[in-house]
């Protein structure tokens, strides 16, 4: 396990926005956010892994996760292949107020943000001469007073040039790690392991941990505990269940362990977690 928080959580500044530039090596490893994240690609050539799929990161691609999907992006950067990337970060109840008054503009912003919702991923090459305008702009008048208004106004520009339907597939990819991911989902809860997926499979479980890190950058073991720990936030967040049930119910056999995890992946312990959730805005 890395030592790296993977509950990325962002800090807003006092209007709950936030906005990188981003150059070189990616954050390679499952990921999730309290807020919802818009992602562009202006250089560079990866993978996007969410929702059981594989995607392509290319220029000109736009990527649009609502809050607490989790995912993971795989960029080599390196001379050949730089990665630049523009990442705005919103709360989107702040937002939305400003654009509330456009009603097209609203309810797609809605569909994009609700909690449920999957990732929204566009193909707009096409248009990246006018895409690169707009984050400058943005970038420029980022830290105007009226901040909340400038972000708004982006977003607003950046749905009028979203072609219909998102650029997403529906349905699963054809790569062995599409279905170990779909295998966990279903049953992270009960004690898998790597043997019962690969005999579900009908592979060799060495096969099975060979091509699952070749395809995402990451272990077998790894997105198992990632999505169990994600799932005990849920409950944390949702439910009064003591430590223990929320870690039997997230498939953690022993508490302990479960603690270890946690504070591994989100930095604090679970009931920290719990006590800091309080001062999320939402």
């Amino acid at each position: 396990m890395t030592n790296t928080a993977l509950l990325d959580l962002i800090h807003y500044d006092d209007l709950y926005t936030e906005l990188r530039r981003v150059e070189g090596k990616s954050v390679n490893y499952y990921h999730w956010h309290q807020c919802l994240e818009l992602l562009y690609i202006e250089s560079g050539v990866g993978l996007v892994i969410v929702d059981n799929q594989n995607f392509t990161v290319r220029p000109g691609r736009l990527f649009i996760f609502p809050k607490n999907k989790l995912h993971k992006v795989k960029v080599d950067s390196d001379a050949n292949n730089y990665y630049v990337r523009t990442i705005i970060h919103i709360d989107p109840a702040y937002i939305g107020n400003f654009i509330r008054p456009f009603e097209n503009a609203f309810q797609l912003f809605n569909e994009m943000t609700t909690e449920d919702a999957r990732v929204s991923i566009y193909d707009l090459s096409m248009k990246k001469e006018r895409i690169s305008a707009l984050v400058s702009s943005l970038t420029e008048n980022y830290e105007a007073v009226r901040k909340g208004e400038v972000i708004a106004l982006f977003i607003l520009n950046l749905l009028q040039l979203l072609p219909d339907g998102v650029f997403i597939n529906s349905g699963s990819s054809g790569l062995l790690s599409s279905k170990v991911l779909q295998y966990v989902d279903k049953n992270f809860r009960s004690g898998i392991t790597l043997e019962d997926i690969s005999t579900h499979l009908d592979l060799s479980a060495g096969y099975v941990s060979r091509q699952f890190r070749k395809e995402t950058g990451g272990t077998f073991q790894e997105y198992l505990i990632i999505r169990r720990i994600k799932y005990a936030c849920y409950l944390l967040e949702q439910t009064e269940l003591a430590v223990s049930k929320i870690a039997l119910q997230s498939g953690f056999n022993y508490v302990t362990y479960f603690i270890k995890c946690f504070s591994q992946v989100t930095g604090v312990t679970p009931l920290q977690y719990k006590k800091n959730q309080r001062k999320i805005p939402h």
